[in-house]
């Protein structure tokens, strides 16, 4: 297992992918500071197609259809493809919460007992 370079997010919060290789692809998993173990999400690359597996149904990877985050040519390449997501989702939430006015952890979390209170 290699882990990638930590990338600082807006809110001071950082990123980072762990890359796992298996006999059935690549798996690219999301490490973030701010969120708990079971709410981080895996991008899979098969061959040149990425697919996001989501923990809570590891055994149903879903095809990304996002033309920026598609395809990679190789491990290399789907560890940037994958930080690039995670950051890019990120980085949306931040922004969500910057509007709302909330704490950043609530959309992270998708903690809707914060966010309805």
């Amino acid at each position: 297992m290699a882990l990638s370079k930590p990338h600082k997010l807006s809110d001071g919060n950082t990123m980072r992918v762990r890359i796992r290789r298996t006999i059935a692809g690549t798996y690219f998993e999301e490490i973030h500071s701010l969120k708990d173990r079971q709410d981080q999400q895996s991008l899979w690359l098969l061959d040149t197609t990425m697919f996001l597996v989501l923990k809570q149904n590891p055994n149903r990877p879903i095809p990304i259809s996002h033309p920026d985050y598609k395809y990679a040519r190789d491990d290399k390449h789907g560890a940037e493809v994958a930080m690039r997501f995670f950051v890019d989702g990120a980085e949306s939430c931040i922004e969500e919460a910057r509007k709302e006015g909330l704490p950043t952890i609530a959309m992270y979390r998708m903690d809707w007992e914060t966010l309805t209170a």
